[in-house]
């Protein structure tokens, strides 16, 4: 392997990869920056999805959307991997991921294990850069934070039971409509000993979750009867708290501050988990890149890419992270699909 990394680097004259972006102000760049650690290069813009270079990263929301003959340049280069982003409505057809030398994904897709795809979580917003190391902020002990709970944000019909049910905390705090102030979010979630993570409108995984692991408040996520997606995708032995309704979150809270001495030692296992996961993150994108540099890896032989998951795949996907209530609303529309 160190072989392999040292002739990945000699082929790669520069030592660095060009990330390609097909939106302005991509909110993933820090987070692909932070992946590609040594080798994150230059950015450029393409908003027309037209570009191909070789030894590059190209961060898409719908690669599905790219012409044929781009995605035919990129699979013969060899050498152009994919950072699929923002799928939260599994909306994009997978075929395109054949055509790249690696690809990364975020909103965790189960059609995909066991496949040539990296499932990545989302990974914080609004800063930049993302941190190697715990921030100063994550290890101020919880007996110390001003407030129980927050949530800042926008609601969601999930969020909106959430806050009924948390309202029997004491000490939480809250500020809704979209976060247009990253720098107050931010300060709110460092004087926070809980961050209940509701789902937004269409998937369970959010942002919020990294921001807070950052920033030292102990997420507090959902986890559906058939579907324990952060178990998926972080592994069992994570240590975030989950609840199947929040209608069980007072009493989790309740119970994990009544004893302040395990109740730290969970935040600082939350704090100390999520700086080892992004190393390790880290260090097998950037085996995908130098596996990939010095042909190790290829689309010709990528594997089971190019038979991706049918589109209905997709739909089962999304409803999945419906609450019980919508899922059944949701099957009987959608009818039963195809086998």
């Amino acid at each position: 392997m160190q072989e392999a990394k040292e002739q990945a680097h000699q082929v790669a004259r520069d030592g660095k990869i060009t990330i390609i972006t097909h939106r302005p102000g991509e909110r993933e760049l820090p987070w692909a920056k932070f992946l590609l650690g040594p080798w994150a290069g230059e950015v450029v813009e393409d908003p027309d999805r037209s570009l191909v270079l070789p030894g590059s990263l190209v961060i898409s929301q719908r690669p599905d959307h790219l012409k044929s003959k781009v995605l035919g340049r990129m699979r013969r280069l060899g050498s152009v991997g994919l950072f699929h982003v923002d799928d939260a409505s599994y909306r994009s057809r997978l075929d395109a991921y054949g055509s790249f030398a690696f690809v990364w994904r975020t909103h965790y897709h189960t059609a995909l294990d066991g496949l040539s795809v990296r499932q990545l979580p989302i990974g914080p917003r609004g800063l930049d850069p993302v941190p190697v190391v715990p921030l100063d902020a994550a290890r101020r002990p919880v007996g110390e934070r001003l407030y129980t709970w927050s949530f800042t944000g926008t609601l969601s019909t999930a969020r909106h039971t959430m806050l009924d049910a948390l309202a029997s905390v004491d000490g939480g705090t809250t500020a809704l409509g979209p976060v247009t102030d990253d720098t107050a979010a931010f300060e709110v979630l460092a004087d926070s000993v809980f961050a209940p993570c509701g789902m937004g409108h269409t998937h369970l995984e959010a942002a919020r979750i990294y921001a807070a692991l950052e920033l030292g408040a102990i997420p507090i996520v959902e986890r559906r009867r058939w579907l324990d997606y952060f178990g998926m995708l972080y592994g069992t032995d994570h240590p975030l708290p989950s609840v199947r309704s929040w209608w069980e979150a007072p009493e989790l809270l309740r119970r994990l501050m009544a004893d302040q001495q395990a109740l730290s030692a969970l935040q600082r296992r939350c704090v100390d988990w999520w700086a080892a996961t992004k190393a390790r993150l880290a260090a097998d994108a950037q085996d995908d890149v130098e596996q990939c540099l010095v042909g190790l890896r290829t689309p010709d032989v990528f594997g089971p890419l190019d038979k991706p998951a049918p589109r209905w795949r997709n739909r089962i996907e999304m409803l999945r992270q419906q609450d019980a209530v919508g899922l059944r609303q949701r099957v009987k529309s959608l009818g039963r699909p195809p086998s």
